[in-house]
Protein backbone atom coordinates (compact mmCIF):
# COMPACT_ATOMS: atom_id res chain seq x y z
CA UNK A 1 0.00 0.00 0.00
CA UNK A 2 1.44 3.53 -0.69
CA UNK A 3 2.24 5.14 2.19
CA UNK A 4 3.70 8.83 3.38
CA UNK A 5 6.86 9.25 2.90
CA UNK A 6 9.05 11.73 5.68
CA UNK A 7 11.90 12.85 5.39
CA UNK A 8 14.56 11.38 8.24
CA UNK A 9 15.36 15.07 9.82
CA UNK A 10 17.60 15.33 12.75
CA UNK A 11 15.45 17.61 15.53
CA UNK A 12 17.32 16.30 18.69
CA UNK A 13 19.71 19.13 19.65
CA UNK A 14 21.83 17.06 21.30
CA UNK A 15 22.98 14.87 17.92
CA UNK A 16 22.91 18.35 16.53
CA UNK A 17 25.13 19.92 19.11
CA UNK A 18 27.60 16.97 18.47
CA UNK A 19 27.62 17.20 14.21
CA UNK A 20 28.88 21.08 15.20
CA UNK A 21 31.51 19.70 17.68
CA UNK A 22 32.89 16.78 14.74
CA UNK A 23 32.62 19.44 12.67
CA UNK A 24 35.04 21.73 14.45
CA UNK A 25 37.52 18.84 15.84
CA UNK A 26 37.63 18.16 11.94
CA UNK A 27 38.49 21.42 10.42
CA UNK A 28 40.42 23.02 13.47
CA UNK A 29 43.16 20.81 14.73
CA UNK A 30 43.65 20.57 18.23
CA UNK A 31 40.35 21.70 19.05
CA UNK A 32 38.48 20.00 21.92
CA UNK A 33 34.97 20.87 23.47
CA UNK A 34 35.31 21.88 27.13
CA UNK A 35 31.93 22.85 29.24
CA UNK A 36 31.90 26.54 29.77
CA UNK A 37 34.18 27.61 26.64
CA UNK A 38 32.76 30.43 24.61
CA UNK A 39 33.06 27.99 21.39
CA UNK A 40 30.93 25.29 23.17
CA UNK A 41 28.40 27.61 24.61
CA UNK A 42 27.58 28.93 21.40
CA UNK A 43 27.56 25.45 19.55
CA UNK A 44 24.63 24.42 22.31
CA UNK A 45 22.67 27.37 22.24
CA UNK A 46 22.65 27.12 18.47
CA UNK A 47 21.77 23.03 18.49
CA UNK A 48 19.19 24.70 20.33
CA UNK A 49 17.26 27.20 17.43
CA UNK A 50 18.28 24.78 15.23
CA UNK A 51 16.31 22.00 16.53
CA UNK A 52 13.37 23.76 17.27
CA UNK A 53 13.43 25.21 13.58
CA UNK A 54 13.75 21.94 12.00
CA UNK A 55 10.89 20.69 14.23
CA UNK A 56 8.83 23.64 13.01
CA UNK A 57 9.98 22.87 9.59
CA UNK A 58 9.20 19.40 9.47
CA UNK A 59 5.43 19.84 10.45
CA UNK A 60 5.02 22.12 7.02
CA UNK A 61 4.83 18.95 4.08
CA UNK A 62 2.79 16.96 5.98
CA UNK A 63 0.28 20.41 7.18
CA UNK A 64 0.34 20.88 3.15
CA UNK A 65 -0.42 17.41 2.30
CA UNK A 66 -3.38 17.09 4.54
CA UNK A 67 -4.83 20.06 3.80
CA UNK A 68 -4.30 19.05 0.05
CA UNK A 69 -6.08 16.06 0.34
CA UNK A 70 -9.15 17.72 2.69
CA UNK A 71 -9.71 20.60 0.68
CA UNK A 72 -9.32 19.45 -2.59
CA UNK A 73 -9.84 16.00 -3.35
CA UNK A 74 -12.54 15.49 -0.01
CA UNK A 75 -10.90 12.55 1.99
CA UNK A 76 -11.21 13.82 5.48
CA UNK A 77 -9.39 12.52 8.45
CA UNK A 78 -12.14 10.09 10.22
CA UNK A 79 -12.77 11.73 13.80
CA UNK A 80 -13.63 9.96 16.96
CA UNK A 81 -16.97 7.79 16.72
CA UNK A 82 -18.86 7.23 20.01
CA UNK A 83 -19.51 4.22 21.69
CA UNK A 84 -23.51 3.19 22.08
CA UNK A 85 -24.98 0.52 23.99
CA UNK A 86 -28.66 0.04 25.48
CA UNK A 87 -29.49 0.48 29.23
CA UNK A 88 -32.48 -0.73 31.12
CA UNK A 89 -34.32 1.71 33.69
CA UNK A 90 -36.11 0.37 36.70
CA UNK A 91 -38.89 2.88 37.83
CA UNK A 92 -40.22 2.27 41.37
CA UNK A 93 -44.26 1.18 41.22
CA UNK A 94 -44.97 4.42 43.35
CA UNK A 95 -43.48 6.64 40.44
CA UNK A 96 -45.85 9.58 39.30
CA UNK A 97 -45.81 11.47 35.88
CA UNK A 98 -41.92 11.54 35.37
CA UNK A 99 -40.20 11.96 32.57
CA UNK A 100 -36.27 11.25 31.64
CA UNK A 101 -35.17 13.60 29.38
CA UNK A 102 -32.67 12.98 26.71
CA UNK A 103 -29.32 13.75 26.99
CA UNK A 104 -29.45 12.64 30.68
CA UNK A 105 -25.95 12.05 31.87
CA UNK A 106 -25.71 8.33 33.24
CA UNK A 107 -21.85 7.02 34.38
CA UNK A 108 -21.43 3.19 33.02
CA UNK A 109 -18.28 1.06 34.69
CA UNK A 110 -16.10 0.22 32.37
CA UNK A 111 -13.16 -2.18 32.09
CA UNK A 112 -10.10 0.23 33.34
CA UNK A 113 -12.31 1.23 36.71
CA UNK A 114 -13.02 4.51 35.61
CA UNK A 115 -16.64 5.17 34.80
CA UNK A 116 -17.27 6.78 31.48
CA UNK A 117 -19.99 9.17 30.55
CA UNK A 118 -22.97 8.69 28.40
CA UNK A 119 -26.09 10.08 27.35
CA UNK A 120 -29.64 8.93 26.91
CA UNK A 121 -30.64 9.22 23.27
CA UNK A 122 -34.08 9.71 23.67
CA UNK A 123 -36.62 11.33 25.98
CA UNK A 124 -38.40 8.32 28.40
CA UNK A 125 -41.81 8.71 29.97
CA UNK A 126 -41.92 7.09 33.49
CA UNK A 127 -44.62 3.81 32.94
CA UNK A 128 -47.75 3.90 35.12
CA UNK A 129 -46.78 1.23 38.25
CA UNK A 130 -43.58 1.31 37.24
CA UNK A 131 -41.24 -1.23 35.56
CA UNK A 132 -38.57 -1.63 33.25
CA UNK A 133 -37.78 0.34 30.36
CA UNK A 134 -35.13 0.65 27.58
CA UNK A 135 -33.14 3.21 26.05
CA UNK A 136 -30.48 3.72 23.67
CA UNK A 137 -27.21 5.28 25.10
CA UNK A 138 -23.90 7.22 23.41
CA UNK A 139 -20.80 8.12 25.02
CA UNK A 140 -20.32 11.59 25.26
CA UNK A 141 -17.20 11.68 24.15
CA UNK A 142 -15.79 9.73 20.83
CA UNK A 143 -12.91 7.15 21.61
CA UNK A 144 -12.32 3.64 22.02
CA UNK A 145 -12.27 4.28 25.58
CA UNK A 146 -16.42 3.90 25.80
CA UNK A 147 -16.18 0.41 24.72
CA UNK A 148 -16.91 -2.66 27.19
CA UNK A 149 -18.38 -0.58 29.84
CA UNK A 150 -21.31 -2.87 31.37
CA UNK A 151 -22.88 -2.73 34.93
CA UNK A 152 -25.40 -0.87 37.26
CA UNK A 153 -24.63 2.35 36.68
CA UNK A 154 -24.83 5.78 37.97
CA UNK A 155 -26.99 9.08 37.04
CA UNK A 156 -25.18 12.25 37.67
CA UNK A 157 -28.38 14.26 38.16
CA UNK A 158 -30.75 12.10 40.36
CA UNK A 159 -34.15 11.75 38.93
CA UNK A 160 -37.09 10.91 41.51
CA UNK A 161 -38.86 7.05 40.82
CA UNK A 162 -35.56 6.02 39.02
CA UNK A 163 -34.33 2.63 41.38
CA UNK A 164 -31.40 1.42 38.87
CA UNK A 165 -30.11 1.83 35.65
CA UNK A 166 -28.51 -0.99 34.41
CA UNK A 167 -25.95 -1.78 30.89
CA UNK A 168 -25.99 -5.64 30.69
CA UNK A 169 -24.40 -6.03 27.22
CA UNK A 170 -21.36 -4.34 26.54
CA UNK A 171 -21.08 -0.82 24.79
CA UNK A 172 -19.56 -0.97 21.58
CA UNK A 173 -18.42 0.68 17.71
CA UNK A 174 -16.30 3.55 19.43
CA UNK A 175 -13.99 4.29 17.56
CA UNK A 176 -10.35 6.53 18.32
CA UNK A 177 -9.54 9.90 15.82
CA UNK A 178 -6.97 8.61 13.00
CA UNK A 179 -3.29 9.95 14.45
CA UNK A 180 -1.62 12.00 11.79
CA UNK A 181 0.49 9.44 10.57
CA UNK A 182 -2.57 6.69 10.02
CA UNK A 183 -4.20 9.58 7.74
CA UNK A 184 -1.18 10.59 5.86
CA UNK A 185 -0.75 7.04 4.88
CA UNK A 186 -4.86 6.04 4.05
CA UNK A 187 -4.50 9.74 2.13
CA UNK A 188 -1.13 8.82 0.30
CA UNK A 189 -3.38 5.38 -0.75
CA UNK A 190 -6.56 7.16 -1.72
CA UNK A 191 -4.35 9.18 -4.17
CA UNK A 192 -3.01 6.63 -5.83
CA UNK A 193 -5.98 5.61 -8.07
CA UNK A 194 -6.94 9.79 -8.51
CA UNK A 195 -7.07 9.94 -12.26
CA UNK A 196 -7.51 13.97 -13.77
CA UNK A 197 -10.65 12.43 -15.49
CA UNK A 198 -14.22 15.16 -15.49
CA UNK A 199 -17.17 14.14 -14.01
CA UNK A 200 -19.05 17.02 -13.42
CA UNK A 201 -19.73 19.76 -16.46
CA UNK A 202 -17.52 22.42 -14.96
CA UNK A 203 -14.93 19.94 -14.57
CA UNK A 204 -14.71 20.09 -18.65
CA UNK A 205 -14.14 23.58 -18.49
CA UNK A 206 -11.41 23.08 -15.61
CA UNK A 207 -9.73 20.62 -17.52
CA UNK A 208 -9.73 22.60 -20.93
CA UNK A 209 -8.03 25.79 -18.70
CA UNK A 210 -4.59 23.44 -18.39
CA UNK A 211 -4.06 24.03 -21.63
CA UNK A 212 -1.42 26.66 -22.16
CA UNK A 213 -3.00 28.55 -24.61
CA UNK A 214 -6.67 28.20 -23.45
CA UNK A 215 -7.61 31.69 -21.26
CA UNK A 216 -10.99 31.01 -20.93
CA UNK A 217 -13.68 28.22 -20.46
CA UNK A 218 -17.16 27.76 -20.39
CA UNK A 219 -18.92 24.24 -20.11
CA UNK A 220 -22.13 24.05 -21.72
CA UNK A 221 -24.37 20.90 -20.24
CA UNK A 222 -26.48 18.81 -22.66
CA UNK A 223 -26.06 20.86 -25.40
CA UNK A 224 -24.80 19.64 -28.70
CA UNK A 225 -23.93 22.63 -31.16
CA UNK A 226 -24.73 23.20 -34.67
CA UNK A 227 -22.13 22.70 -37.33
CA UNK A 228 -22.48 26.03 -38.24
CA UNK A 229 -20.81 27.12 -34.72
CA UNK A 230 -17.97 24.84 -36.17
CA UNK A 231 -15.77 23.80 -33.65
CA UNK A 232 -14.24 19.71 -33.30
CA UNK A 233 -16.25 16.60 -31.23
CA UNK A 234 -17.95 13.79 -32.25
CA UNK A 235 -20.38 13.61 -35.06
CA UNK A 236 -23.40 16.09 -34.39
CA UNK A 237 -27.03 14.10 -34.47
CA UNK A 238 -28.38 17.71 -35.89
CA UNK A 239 -26.62 19.89 -37.90
CA UNK A 240 -28.90 22.62 -36.00
CA UNK A 241 -27.69 21.88 -32.93
CA UNK A 242 -29.56 20.50 -30.15
CA UNK A 243 -30.05 20.73 -26.75
CA UNK A 244 -30.89 18.32 -23.37
CA UNK A 245 -28.63 15.75 -25.07
CA UNK A 246 -28.01 13.32 -22.37
CA UNK A 247 -24.64 12.60 -21.53
CA UNK A 248 -23.27 15.50 -23.56
CA UNK A 249 -20.62 18.22 -22.76
CA UNK A 250 -19.53 21.36 -25.19
CA UNK A 251 -16.57 23.71 -24.22
CA UNK A 252 -16.07 27.38 -25.46
CA UNK A 253 -12.87 27.99 -25.28
CA UNK A 254 -10.90 31.92 -25.65
CA UNK A 255 -7.01 32.32 -26.04
CA UNK A 256 -5.51 34.39 -22.49
CA UNK A 257 -6.81 37.74 -24.64
CA UNK A 258 -10.45 36.59 -25.24
CA UNK A 259 -10.41 35.94 -29.12
CA UNK A 260 -11.32 33.10 -30.60
CA UNK A 261 -9.13 30.13 -30.47
CA UNK A 262 -7.38 28.56 -33.39
CA UNK A 263 -8.51 25.20 -35.07
CA UNK A 264 -4.86 23.59 -33.54
CA UNK A 265 -5.91 24.61 -30.10
CA UNK A 266 -9.53 23.87 -30.55
CA UNK A 267 -8.58 19.76 -31.46
CA UNK A 268 -5.66 19.83 -29.02
CA UNK A 269 -8.45 20.43 -26.47
CA UNK A 270 -10.65 18.50 -28.15
CA UNK A 271 -8.28 15.38 -27.65
CA UNK A 272 -7.80 16.17 -24.26
CA UNK A 273 -11.41 16.00 -22.87
CA UNK A 274 -12.33 13.28 -25.43
CA UNK A 275 -9.23 11.36 -24.00
CA UNK A 276 -10.61 11.77 -20.21
CA UNK A 277 -14.11 11.90 -20.52
CA UNK A 278 -16.05 8.72 -19.68
CA UNK A 279 -17.48 5.62 -21.83
CA UNK A 280 -20.69 6.88 -23.88
CA UNK A 281 -19.70 10.53 -23.33
CA UNK A 282 -19.99 13.19 -25.84
CA UNK A 283 -17.97 15.96 -25.86
CA UNK A 284 -17.26 19.07 -28.51
CA UNK A 285 -15.29 22.26 -28.45
CA UNK A 286 -16.30 25.53 -30.02
CA UNK A 287 -14.99 28.70 -30.12
CA UNK A 288 -17.61 31.66 -28.44
CA UNK A 289 -20.12 33.91 -30.50
CA UNK A 290 -18.54 37.23 -30.78
CA UNK A 291 -20.92 40.54 -31.22
CA UNK A 292 -19.24 43.65 -31.81
CA UNK A 293 -21.22 46.39 -29.94
CA UNK A 294 -20.92 50.09 -30.88
CA UNK A 295 -21.53 52.81 -28.38
CA UNK A 296 -22.52 56.96 -28.61
CA UNK A 297 -22.67 59.33 -25.75
CA UNK A 298 -22.97 62.60 -24.21
CA UNK A 299 -21.31 63.04 -21.36
CA UNK A 300 -20.74 66.27 -19.01
CA UNK A 301 -17.23 66.44 -17.40
CA UNK A 302 -16.30 68.55 -14.50
CA UNK A 303 -15.27 71.77 -14.69
CA UNK A 304 -11.51 72.70 -15.56
CA UNK A 305 -11.31 68.85 -17.35
CA UNK A 306 -10.01 68.79 -20.61
CA UNK A 307 -12.58 67.70 -23.02
CA UNK A 308 -10.06 65.18 -25.25
CA UNK A 309 -8.98 63.79 -22.02
CA UNK A 310 -12.08 62.92 -20.72
CA UNK A 311 -13.54 61.40 -23.99
CA UNK A 312 -9.70 59.11 -24.11
CA UNK A 313 -11.23 57.80 -20.64
CA UNK A 314 -14.77 57.30 -21.08
CA UNK A 315 -13.21 55.22 -24.36
CA UNK A 316 -11.09 53.26 -22.39
CA UNK A 317 -14.24 52.34 -19.96
CA UNK A 318 -16.22 51.30 -22.26
CA UNK A 319 -13.46 49.38 -24.01
CA UNK A 320 -12.83 47.35 -20.46
CA UNK A 321 -16.66 46.83 -20.20
CA UNK A 322 -16.47 44.72 -23.63
CA UNK A 323 -13.09 43.58 -23.67
CA UNK A 324 -14.15 39.59 -24.35
CA UNK A 325 -11.51 38.71 -21.54
CA UNK A 326 -13.48 39.96 -18.88
CA UNK A 327 -16.96 39.72 -19.92
CA UNK A 328 -19.42 37.26 -17.95
CA UNK A 329 -16.41 37.97 -14.69
CA UNK A 330 -17.34 39.28 -11.75
CA UNK A 331 -13.94 41.84 -12.05
CA UNK A 332 -14.58 42.33 -8.82
CA UNK A 333 -13.31 39.05 -7.70
CA UNK A 334 -9.64 36.90 -8.27
CA UNK A 335 -10.58 34.49 -10.60
CA UNK A 336 -9.91 36.11 -14.16
CA UNK A 337 -11.31 32.63 -15.96
CA UNK A 338 -14.84 32.78 -14.24
CA UNK A 339 -16.86 32.70 -17.45
CA UNK A 340 -20.72 33.62 -16.80
CA UNK A 341 -22.93 33.23 -19.98
CA UNK A 342 -23.89 36.68 -20.17
CA UNK A 343 -26.19 36.88 -22.76
CA UNK A 344 -27.20 40.80 -22.41
CA UNK A 345 -25.65 44.35 -23.61
CA UNK A 346 -27.44 46.83 -21.27
CA UNK A 347 -27.14 49.95 -21.62
CA UNK A 348 -27.27 50.95 -17.86
CA UNK A 349 -24.13 49.03 -17.43
CA UNK A 350 -22.87 51.59 -20.25
CA UNK A 351 -23.59 54.20 -18.26
CA UNK A 352 -22.03 52.55 -15.23
CA UNK A 353 -18.76 52.29 -17.10
CA UNK A 354 -19.06 55.54 -18.44
CA UNK A 355 -19.42 57.14 -15.10
CA UNK A 356 -16.81 55.40 -13.75
CA UNK A 357 -14.23 57.00 -16.27
CA UNK A 358 -11.79 60.03 -14.95
CA UNK A 359 -13.08 63.66 -15.22
CA UNK A 360 -16.72 62.38 -16.15
CA UNK A 361 -19.11 64.03 -13.76
CA UNK A 362 -22.31 62.56 -15.05
CA UNK A 363 -23.99 61.19 -18.26
CA UNK A 364 -26.58 62.71 -20.70
CA UNK A 365 -27.61 60.69 -23.07
CA UNK A 366 -26.40 56.92 -23.92
CA UNK A 367 -27.43 54.59 -27.19
CA UNK A 368 -25.71 51.59 -27.89
CA UNK A 369 -25.94 48.78 -31.22
CA UNK A 370 -24.97 45.83 -33.11
CA UNK A 371 -22.05 47.33 -35.26
CA UNK A 372 -23.72 48.28 -38.26
CA UNK A 373 -27.20 48.40 -36.92
CA UNK A 374 -29.38 51.37 -35.39
CA UNK A 375 -28.36 53.00 -32.44
CA UNK A 376 -31.25 52.55 -29.69
CA UNK A 377 -31.48 52.45 -25.99
CA UNK A 378 -32.92 49.12 -26.22
CA UNK A 379 -30.89 46.53 -24.20
CA UNK A 380 -29.05 43.99 -26.92
CA UNK A 381 -29.62 40.51 -26.73
CA UNK A 382 -26.31 38.66 -27.63
CA UNK A 383 -26.69 35.33 -30.09
CA UNK A 384 -25.07 32.19 -29.39
CA UNK A 385 -24.51 29.89 -26.60
CA UNK A 386 -21.24 31.29 -25.00
CA UNK A 387 -21.94 35.00 -26.46
CA UNK A 388 -18.71 37.14 -26.02
CA UNK A 389 -18.52 40.79 -26.59
CA UNK A 390 -16.23 42.91 -28.92
CA UNK A 391 -15.10 46.65 -28.63
CA UNK A 392 -16.79 48.72 -31.57
CA UNK A 393 -16.89 52.30 -32.84
CA UNK A 394 -17.24 54.83 -29.65
CA UNK A 395 -18.39 58.23 -30.24
CA UNK A 396 -18.28 60.38 -27.53
CA UNK A 397 -19.32 64.14 -26.82
CA UNK A 398 -18.31 65.56 -23.63
CA UNK A 399 -19.62 68.87 -22.70
CA UNK A 400 -17.42 70.82 -20.24
CA UNK A 401 -18.61 73.72 -18.11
Amino acid sequence: MPAYIELDLITDPDALLQLGIDYLEQNLPGFVARPGNVETVLLEANSQIAGEVVDQAAQVPPAIFAYLGNSLFGVAPRDALPATGTATVTWDATVGAVMMDANTQLAVPSPTGDPVLFLTDTDLAAPAGGGDQTVTITAAAGGADGNGCRGTCELVDVIDGVTTITVSADTASGTDAETDDEYLDRLADALSIYAPGPILPQDFAVLARQDPDVGRALAIDLYQPSTAQGGVGTPRSDPSGATNVPRCVTVAITESDGTGPPSTVMQRVFDTLDGAREVNFLVYVIPPTYTTIDVQATVTAFPGQVASDVQAAAEAMLATWLDPSTWGTDLTGSDATTWLPDTTVRVYEAVDYLNRALGVHYVNTVQIRVAGGTFATADITLPGRAPLTLPGTFTITVNVP
